[in-house]
Protein backbone atom coordinates (compact mmCIF):
# COMPACT_ATOMS: atom_id res chain seq x y z
CA UNK A 1 0.00 0.00 0.00
CA UNK A 2 2.84 2.33 0.81
CA UNK A 3 4.45 1.67 -2.79
CA UNK A 4 0.95 2.73 -4.27
CA UNK A 5 0.49 5.58 -2.51
CA UNK A 6 4.00 6.62 -3.23
CA UNK A 7 3.23 6.47 -6.72
CA UNK A 8 -0.11 7.96 -6.70
CA UNK A 9 1.41 11.16 -4.84
CA UNK A 10 4.19 11.16 -7.93
CA UNK A 11 1.62 10.63 -10.60
CA UNK A 12 -0.09 13.57 -8.73
CA UNK A 13 3.03 15.73 -8.67
CA UNK A 14 3.43 14.79 -12.74
CA UNK A 15 -0.26 15.94 -13.41
CA UNK A 16 0.68 19.27 -11.47
CA UNK A 17 3.74 19.77 -13.14
CA UNK A 18 2.23 19.35 -16.72
CA UNK A 19 -0.38 21.33 -15.67
CA UNK A 20 2.17 24.14 -15.01
CA UNK A 21 3.27 23.91 -18.41
CA UNK A 22 0.59 24.02 -20.10
CA UNK A 23 -0.54 27.18 -18.18
CA UNK A 24 3.04 28.43 -19.07
CA UNK A 25 2.72 28.06 -22.88
CA UNK A 26 -0.78 29.47 -23.01
CA UNK A 27 0.66 32.13 -21.65
CA UNK A 28 4.08 32.20 -23.52
CA UNK A 29 1.68 31.79 -26.78
CA UNK A 30 3.02 29.80 -29.81
CA UNK A 31 5.51 27.80 -27.98
CA UNK A 32 5.66 24.66 -30.03
CA UNK A 33 4.48 26.20 -33.23
CA UNK A 34 0.64 26.23 -31.98
CA UNK A 35 -1.49 29.00 -31.73
CA UNK A 36 -0.59 32.55 -31.81
CA UNK A 37 -1.61 34.28 -28.43
CA UNK A 38 -3.22 38.24 -28.20
CA UNK A 39 -4.64 40.32 -25.79
CA UNK A 40 -7.13 42.72 -26.97
CA UNK A 41 -9.06 45.80 -25.37
CA UNK A 42 -12.52 45.17 -26.51
CA UNK A 43 -12.90 49.04 -27.10
CA UNK A 44 -10.09 49.00 -29.92
CA UNK A 45 -12.15 49.36 -33.53
CA UNK A 46 -9.05 49.02 -35.40
CA UNK A 47 -7.85 45.78 -33.45
CA UNK A 48 -11.08 43.88 -32.99
CA UNK A 49 -12.27 44.45 -36.76
CA UNK A 50 -8.53 43.53 -38.27
CA UNK A 51 -8.36 40.47 -35.95
CA UNK A 52 -11.83 39.39 -37.02
CA UNK A 53 -11.23 39.95 -40.68
CA UNK A 54 -7.70 38.01 -40.66
CA UNK A 55 -9.68 34.97 -38.96
CA UNK A 56 -11.64 34.20 -41.87
CA UNK A 57 -8.62 34.76 -44.45
CA UNK A 58 -7.47 31.24 -46.07
CA UNK A 59 -3.51 31.34 -44.63
CA UNK A 60 -4.21 32.89 -40.78
CA UNK A 61 -2.57 31.02 -38.00
CA UNK A 62 -4.71 30.04 -35.32
CA UNK A 63 -5.31 32.93 -32.79
CA UNK A 64 -5.77 32.62 -29.26
CA UNK A 65 -7.16 35.82 -28.01
CA UNK A 66 -7.81 37.33 -24.20
CA UNK A 67 -10.38 39.85 -24.28
CA UNK A 68 -9.99 43.10 -21.73
CA UNK A 69 -12.90 45.36 -21.19
CA UNK A 70 -10.52 48.24 -21.26
CA UNK A 71 -6.56 48.89 -21.26
CA UNK A 72 -6.55 50.13 -17.75
CA UNK A 73 -7.12 46.40 -17.04
CA UNK A 74 -4.81 45.04 -19.45
CA UNK A 75 -1.67 47.67 -18.27
CA UNK A 76 -1.03 46.23 -15.03
CA UNK A 77 -1.09 42.15 -16.10
CA UNK A 78 0.68 43.14 -19.45
CA UNK A 79 3.77 44.82 -17.40
CA UNK A 80 4.10 42.53 -15.42
CA UNK A 81 4.01 39.33 -17.42
CA UNK A 82 6.69 40.83 -19.82
CA UNK A 83 9.36 42.07 -17.31
CA UNK A 84 8.77 38.57 -16.57
CA UNK A 85 9.19 36.52 -19.96
CA UNK A 86 6.11 35.66 -20.47
CA UNK A 87 2.72 37.43 -22.17
CA UNK A 88 1.27 37.07 -25.69
CA UNK A 89 3.23 36.58 -29.04
CA UNK A 90 1.55 39.77 -30.37
CA UNK A 91 1.66 42.85 -28.51
CA UNK A 92 -1.08 45.74 -29.53
CA UNK A 93 -0.56 48.99 -27.63
CA UNK A 94 -3.29 52.68 -28.07
CA UNK A 95 -1.33 55.36 -27.05
CA UNK A 96 -4.37 57.59 -26.43
CA UNK A 97 -5.88 54.64 -23.69
CA UNK A 98 -2.81 53.05 -22.43
CA UNK A 99 -0.18 54.05 -20.11
CA UNK A 100 2.67 51.38 -21.10
CA UNK A 101 6.52 52.36 -20.91
CA UNK A 102 7.31 50.92 -24.46
CA UNK A 103 11.07 52.45 -23.79
CA UNK A 104 11.79 50.17 -20.75
CA UNK A 105 9.98 47.27 -21.84
CA UNK A 106 12.56 47.60 -24.96
CA UNK A 107 15.33 48.06 -23.31
CA UNK A 108 14.68 45.05 -21.16
CA UNK A 109 14.72 42.71 -23.50
CA UNK A 110 10.23 42.00 -23.90
CA UNK A 111 10.35 42.99 -27.71
CA UNK A 112 11.35 40.89 -30.95
CA UNK A 113 13.85 43.36 -32.94
CA UNK A 114 11.89 43.67 -36.55
CA UNK A 115 14.37 45.42 -38.20
CA UNK A 116 14.78 42.50 -41.15
CA UNK A 117 10.74 42.78 -40.98
CA UNK A 118 9.65 45.96 -41.55
CA UNK A 119 12.49 47.17 -43.67
CA UNK A 120 11.82 44.32 -46.15
CA UNK A 121 8.44 46.14 -46.39
CA UNK A 122 7.14 47.67 -49.83
CA UNK A 123 8.55 51.28 -49.87
CA UNK A 124 5.72 53.02 -51.74
CA UNK A 125 3.32 50.96 -49.72
CA UNK A 126 3.94 52.89 -46.09
CA UNK A 127 4.41 56.42 -44.48
CA UNK A 128 8.45 56.07 -43.95
CA UNK A 129 8.45 58.50 -41.55
CA UNK A 130 5.09 57.15 -39.50
CA UNK A 131 7.24 53.75 -39.42
CA UNK A 132 10.34 55.40 -38.01
CA UNK A 133 8.56 56.35 -34.96
CA UNK A 134 8.98 52.36 -34.30
CA UNK A 135 12.99 52.77 -33.96
CA UNK A 136 14.23 52.82 -30.04
CA UNK A 137 17.97 53.31 -29.61
CA UNK A 138 18.22 52.55 -33.56
CA UNK A 139 16.46 49.27 -33.13
CA UNK A 140 12.51 48.63 -35.35
CA UNK A 141 10.85 46.86 -32.11
CA UNK A 142 7.78 48.70 -32.50
CA UNK A 143 5.32 48.68 -35.49
CA UNK A 144 2.78 51.49 -35.59
CA UNK A 145 -0.49 51.19 -37.06
CA UNK A 146 -2.39 54.34 -36.98
CA UNK A 147 -1.68 57.96 -36.70
CA UNK A 148 -3.26 61.73 -35.83
CA UNK A 149 -2.22 64.78 -35.65
CA UNK A 150 -3.82 67.76 -33.28
CA UNK A 151 -6.25 70.02 -34.88
CA UNK A 152 -8.47 73.08 -34.33
CA UNK A 153 -11.73 74.52 -36.00
CA UNK A 154 -13.01 78.02 -36.06
CA UNK A 155 -15.30 80.09 -38.62
CA UNK A 156 -14.07 81.62 -41.89
CA UNK A 157 -15.59 85.04 -41.08
CA UNK A 158 -13.22 85.21 -37.51
CA UNK A 159 -10.27 84.17 -39.13
CA UNK A 160 -10.84 86.88 -41.91
CA UNK A 161 -11.58 89.15 -39.13
CA UNK A 162 -8.46 88.40 -37.41
CA UNK A 163 -6.26 87.92 -40.36
CA UNK A 164 -5.77 84.44 -39.75
CA UNK A 165 -5.17 81.81 -42.27
CA UNK A 166 -5.28 77.87 -42.37
CA UNK A 167 -1.71 77.72 -43.03
CA UNK A 168 -0.55 79.80 -39.98
CA UNK A 169 1.09 78.43 -36.74
CA UNK A 170 -1.44 77.15 -34.79
CA UNK A 171 0.89 77.85 -31.17
CA UNK A 172 0.91 81.52 -32.01
CA UNK A 173 -2.49 81.56 -33.38
CA UNK A 174 -4.16 80.56 -30.57
CA UNK A 175 -2.16 82.21 -28.24
CA UNK A 176 -2.79 85.87 -29.75
CA UNK A 177 -6.50 85.00 -30.07
CA UNK A 178 -6.40 84.59 -26.05
CA UNK A 179 -4.74 87.72 -25.96
CA UNK A 180 -7.07 89.18 -28.24
CA UNK A 181 -10.01 88.46 -25.77
CA UNK A 182 -8.83 89.69 -22.47
CA UNK A 183 -11.11 91.36 -20.72
CA UNK A 184 -14.04 89.71 -22.24
CA UNK A 185 -16.08 87.27 -20.14
CA UNK A 186 -18.46 86.04 -22.27
CA UNK A 187 -16.15 84.50 -24.76
CA UNK A 188 -13.49 82.03 -24.69
CA UNK A 189 -10.50 82.04 -27.30
CA UNK A 190 -10.63 78.37 -27.19
CA UNK A 191 -12.59 74.81 -26.18
CA UNK A 192 -9.47 71.82 -25.36
CA UNK A 193 -10.90 67.98 -26.02
CA UNK A 194 -7.95 65.48 -26.01
CA UNK A 195 -8.05 61.85 -24.83
CA UNK A 196 -4.58 61.53 -23.54
CA UNK A 197 -3.59 62.32 -20.24
CA UNK A 198 -0.42 64.68 -20.48
CA UNK A 199 -1.33 67.47 -22.86
CA UNK A 200 2.11 69.30 -22.27
CA UNK A 201 3.30 66.33 -23.82
CA UNK A 202 1.12 66.04 -26.41
CA UNK A 203 1.46 69.53 -27.76
CA UNK A 204 5.22 69.11 -27.51
CA UNK A 205 5.10 65.82 -29.96
CA UNK A 206 2.88 68.09 -32.29
CA UNK A 207 5.23 71.22 -32.31
CA UNK A 208 8.42 68.57 -32.91
CA UNK A 209 10.18 69.93 -29.37
CA UNK A 210 11.88 66.16 -28.39
CA UNK A 211 12.96 66.13 -24.29
CA UNK A 212 14.72 62.58 -25.48
CA UNK A 213 16.91 62.03 -28.42
CA UNK A 214 16.87 58.65 -30.50
CA UNK A 215 18.32 56.77 -27.96
CA UNK A 216 16.09 57.92 -25.29
CA UNK A 217 18.68 59.76 -23.45
CA UNK A 218 18.04 63.05 -22.07
CA UNK A 219 18.43 66.23 -24.91
CA UNK A 220 15.65 68.91 -24.45
CA UNK A 221 15.02 71.91 -26.33
CA UNK A 222 14.53 74.31 -23.73
CA UNK A 223 13.16 77.19 -25.56
CA UNK A 224 10.83 74.75 -27.40
CA UNK A 225 10.12 73.72 -23.90
CA UNK A 226 9.14 76.76 -22.66
CA UNK A 227 7.12 78.00 -25.71
CA UNK A 228 4.91 75.11 -25.39
CA UNK A 229 4.34 74.82 -21.71
CA UNK A 230 3.24 79.11 -21.84
CA UNK A 231 0.61 77.82 -24.44
CA UNK A 232 -0.59 75.02 -22.58
CA UNK A 233 -0.40 77.59 -19.43
CA UNK A 234 -3.28 79.61 -21.58
CA UNK A 235 -5.90 77.19 -21.05
CA UNK A 236 -5.37 77.37 -17.34
CA UNK A 237 -5.12 81.07 -17.31
CA UNK A 238 -8.24 81.32 -19.21
CA UNK A 239 -9.82 78.51 -17.75
CA UNK A 240 -12.66 80.24 -16.50
CA UNK A 241 -14.04 81.93 -19.31
CA UNK A 242 -13.83 78.61 -21.02
CA UNK A 243 -15.57 76.98 -18.42
CA UNK A 244 -18.45 79.54 -18.29
CA UNK A 245 -19.00 79.20 -22.02
CA UNK A 246 -19.02 75.84 -22.52
CA UNK A 247 -21.46 74.94 -19.77
CA UNK A 248 -23.12 77.69 -20.38
CA UNK A 249 -23.99 76.63 -24.16
CA UNK A 250 -23.24 73.00 -23.62
CA UNK A 251 -26.24 71.53 -25.38
CA UNK A 252 -26.30 74.87 -28.02
CA UNK A 253 -23.27 73.90 -30.80
CA UNK A 254 -24.11 77.43 -32.42
CA UNK A 255 -24.14 79.43 -29.23
CA UNK A 256 -21.14 77.65 -28.24
CA UNK A 257 -18.89 78.16 -31.59
CA UNK A 258 -20.30 81.97 -31.71
CA UNK A 259 -18.37 82.43 -28.34
CA UNK A 260 -15.47 80.23 -28.36
CA UNK A 261 -12.63 81.23 -31.03
CA UNK A 262 -11.31 76.99 -31.88
CA UNK A 263 -12.00 73.68 -30.92
CA UNK A 264 -8.73 72.19 -30.28
CA UNK A 265 -9.28 68.64 -30.65
CA UNK A 266 -6.99 64.76 -30.97
CA UNK A 267 -10.73 63.21 -32.00
CA UNK A 268 -9.61 61.10 -35.38
CA UNK A 269 -8.56 64.14 -37.86
CA UNK A 270 -9.68 62.13 -41.42
CA UNK A 271 -13.66 61.80 -40.28
CA UNK A 272 -13.75 65.24 -37.77
CA UNK A 273 -12.85 67.56 -40.76
CA UNK A 274 -15.79 65.74 -42.58
CA UNK A 275 -18.16 66.52 -39.47
CA UNK A 276 -17.39 70.47 -38.94
CA UNK A 277 -17.80 70.56 -42.96
CA UNK A 278 -20.95 70.46 -42.35
CA UNK A 279 -21.73 71.10 -38.81
CA UNK A 280 -20.45 74.95 -39.03
CA UNK A 281 -22.40 76.06 -41.69
CA UNK A 282 -25.29 74.02 -40.63
CA UNK A 283 -25.38 75.93 -37.14
CA UNK A 284 -23.61 79.05 -37.88
CA UNK A 285 -24.18 79.63 -42.12
CA UNK A 286 -20.57 79.77 -41.87
CA UNK A 287 -17.63 77.91 -43.32
CA UNK A 288 -15.30 75.94 -41.15
CA UNK A 289 -11.53 76.65 -41.34
CA UNK A 290 -8.98 73.72 -40.35
CA UNK A 291 -6.24 74.66 -38.28
CA UNK A 292 -3.69 71.90 -37.68
CA UNK A 293 -1.14 71.75 -34.98
CA UNK A 294 2.33 72.23 -37.12
CA UNK A 295 6.17 72.17 -36.52
CA UNK A 296 8.01 76.00 -37.14
CA UNK A 297 8.97 74.54 -39.77
CA UNK A 298 5.35 73.97 -41.54
CA UNK A 299 5.31 70.12 -41.32
CA UNK A 300 3.61 67.75 -38.77
CA UNK A 301 4.74 65.49 -36.56
CA UNK A 302 2.40 62.17 -37.03
CA UNK A 303 1.23 61.03 -33.13
CA UNK A 304 0.94 57.15 -33.36
CA UNK A 305 -2.33 55.83 -31.52
CA UNK A 306 -2.01 52.13 -32.52
CA UNK A 307 1.06 50.95 -32.63
CA UNK A 308 2.30 46.61 -32.21
CA UNK A 309 5.39 44.57 -30.79
CA UNK A 310 6.27 40.94 -30.80
CA UNK A 311 6.88 39.15 -27.72
CA UNK A 312 10.72 38.59 -27.94
CA UNK A 313 9.86 34.85 -26.22
CA UNK A 314 7.59 34.21 -29.07
CA UNK A 315 8.23 30.65 -30.92
CA UNK A 316 6.68 31.80 -34.05
CA UNK A 317 8.43 35.28 -34.92
CA UNK A 318 6.92 34.94 -38.81
CA UNK A 319 3.41 34.19 -37.98
CA UNK A 320 3.37 36.98 -35.09
CA UNK A 321 4.82 39.81 -37.29
CA UNK A 322 3.03 38.44 -40.27
CA UNK A 323 -0.49 39.41 -37.86
CA UNK A 324 0.74 42.69 -37.11
CA UNK A 325 1.15 43.15 -41.31
CA UNK A 326 -2.76 41.96 -41.59
CA UNK A 327 -3.30 44.77 -39.15
CA UNK A 328 -1.19 47.39 -40.69
CA UNK A 329 -2.93 46.36 -44.52
CA UNK A 330 -6.66 46.60 -42.87
CA UNK A 331 -9.36 48.57 -44.58
CA UNK A 332 -10.50 51.64 -41.67
CA UNK A 333 -13.72 52.90 -41.70
CA UNK A 334 -14.83 56.09 -41.89
CA UNK A 335 -18.46 55.96 -40.73
CA UNK A 336 -18.36 56.26 -37.03
CA UNK A 337 -20.00 58.44 -35.13
CA UNK A 338 -17.74 61.58 -33.63
CA UNK A 339 -17.87 60.29 -29.67
CA UNK A 340 -18.20 56.95 -30.67
CA UNK A 341 -14.63 56.38 -29.06
CA UNK A 342 -15.41 52.67 -29.40
CA UNK A 343 -15.35 52.69 -33.14
CA UNK A 344 -13.32 55.80 -33.50
CA UNK A 345 -10.40 54.93 -36.13
CA UNK A 346 -7.56 56.76 -36.70
CA UNK A 347 -5.18 57.48 -40.65
CA UNK A 348 -3.77 53.94 -41.66
CA UNK A 349 -0.08 54.10 -42.32
CA UNK A 350 -0.66 52.35 -45.37
CA UNK A 351 -0.68 54.89 -48.06
CA UNK A 352 -3.64 53.18 -50.16
CA UNK A 353 -5.69 52.67 -47.34
CA UNK A 354 -5.71 56.17 -46.11
CA UNK A 355 -6.33 57.13 -50.03
CA UNK A 356 -9.72 54.91 -50.22
CA UNK A 357 -10.27 56.67 -46.68
CA UNK A 358 -10.19 60.05 -48.31
CA UNK A 359 -12.16 59.03 -51.18
CA UNK A 360 -14.97 57.58 -48.76
CA UNK A 361 -15.07 60.79 -46.90
CA UNK A 362 -15.24 62.97 -50.45
CA UNK A 363 -18.12 60.52 -51.82
CA UNK A 364 -20.26 59.45 -48.63
CA UNK A 365 -22.06 61.15 -46.35
CA UNK A 366 -21.66 60.07 -42.25
CA UNK A 367 -22.92 60.29 -38.99
CA UNK A 368 -23.77 63.65 -37.47
CA UNK A 369 -25.37 65.26 -34.86
CA UNK A 370 -28.80 65.11 -36.29
CA UNK A 371 -28.93 62.97 -39.22
CA UNK A 372 -26.10 62.76 -41.57
CA UNK A 373 -23.18 65.07 -42.35
CA UNK A 374 -22.41 66.10 -45.95
CA UNK A 375 -19.32 64.28 -48.20
CA UNK A 376 -16.06 66.33 -48.21
CA UNK A 377 -16.04 69.14 -50.45
CA UNK A 378 -12.62 68.98 -53.17
CA UNK A 379 -10.55 71.57 -51.21
CA UNK A 380 -10.90 69.78 -47.98
CA UNK A 381 -10.12 66.72 -49.52
CA UNK A 382 -7.11 67.86 -51.25
CA UNK A 383 -5.99 69.24 -47.88
CA UNK A 384 -6.32 65.41 -46.33
CA UNK A 385 -4.31 64.31 -49.23
CA UNK A 386 -1.28 67.13 -48.70
CA UNK A 387 -0.78 65.82 -44.95
CA UNK A 388 1.10 62.74 -45.43
CA UNK A 389 3.74 64.51 -47.62
CA UNK A 390 4.02 67.12 -45.01
CA UNK A 391 4.99 64.80 -42.18
CA UNK A 392 8.66 65.62 -40.75
CA UNK A 393 8.58 63.19 -38.32
CA UNK A 394 6.73 60.83 -36.36
CA UNK A 395 6.38 59.57 -32.71
CA UNK A 396 5.17 56.97 -30.29
CA UNK A 397 4.33 58.87 -26.83
CA UNK A 398 6.44 57.80 -23.91
CA UNK A 399 3.35 57.85 -21.11
CA UNK A 400 6.25 57.73 -18.13
CA UNK A 401 8.19 61.10 -19.72
CA UNK A 402 4.11 63.03 -20.26
CA UNK A 403 3.34 61.45 -16.80
CA UNK A 404 6.76 63.34 -15.30
CA UNK A 405 6.35 67.00 -17.64
CA UNK A 406 2.56 67.08 -16.27
CA UNK A 407 3.82 66.56 -12.32
CA UNK A 408 6.90 69.05 -12.62
CA UNK A 409 4.70 71.61 -14.69
CA UNK A 410 1.81 71.71 -13.06
CA UNK A 411 2.93 74.27 -10.59
CA UNK A 412 4.22 76.64 -13.48
CA UNK A 413 0.58 76.19 -15.03
CA UNK A 414 -1.14 77.19 -11.82
CA UNK A 415 1.63 80.52 -11.23
CA UNK A 416 2.73 78.56 -7.89
CA UNK A 417 6.67 78.43 -9.42
CA UNK A 418 8.24 79.68 -12.09
CA UNK A 419 9.37 78.05 -15.10
CA UNK A 420 13.31 77.71 -14.12
CA UNK A 421 12.29 75.96 -10.94
CA UNK A 422 10.29 73.53 -13.02
CA UNK A 423 12.50 72.81 -16.11
CA UNK A 424 15.05 71.67 -13.52
CA UNK A 425 12.97 69.59 -11.23
CA UNK A 426 12.09 67.62 -14.56
CA UNK A 427 15.54 67.83 -15.96
CA UNK A 428 16.26 66.14 -12.53
CA UNK A 429 12.97 63.52 -12.30
CA UNK A 430 13.90 62.55 -15.98
CA UNK A 431 17.10 62.03 -15.86
CA UNK A 432 16.61 59.75 -12.76
CA UNK A 433 14.15 57.73 -15.30
CA UNK A 434 16.23 57.23 -17.99
CA UNK A 435 19.22 56.39 -15.98
CA UNK A 436 17.23 53.29 -14.20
Amino acid sequence: MKHVKRLAILCLALIISLSGAACSTAQNGAQDGGALSVYLVKTDALYTDALGAYQKSKDAAELTITEFESYSALDSRLNTELMSGKGPDVLLFNAMAGSFDVLKLASGGAFLPLDEQVSSLPADTYFAPVLEAGKIGGTQYLVPLSWNIIQAYSREGLMAERGYSGDADFFETIAAEGKALEGQEDMAFCSVMTRRRDPLNEFLEAAGVSVTDENGKLAIDEAGLRRVADFVRLFYTYRPQMRAVSQKYSNDFAGATAHMSFLVEDYPFLNNLRYYQSVYPNNLSEEAVLLPAARSDGGFTAQVVCFGAVNANTASPESAFALLRAILDAPCSMDFSKYDENKAYYAPVNASVYEECVKHLESKSGPGPKGKVSPLNAENAALLREIPGRIRGAVIPNASIGALLEDCFGPYFKDEKGFEECFSEFKNKAALYLDE
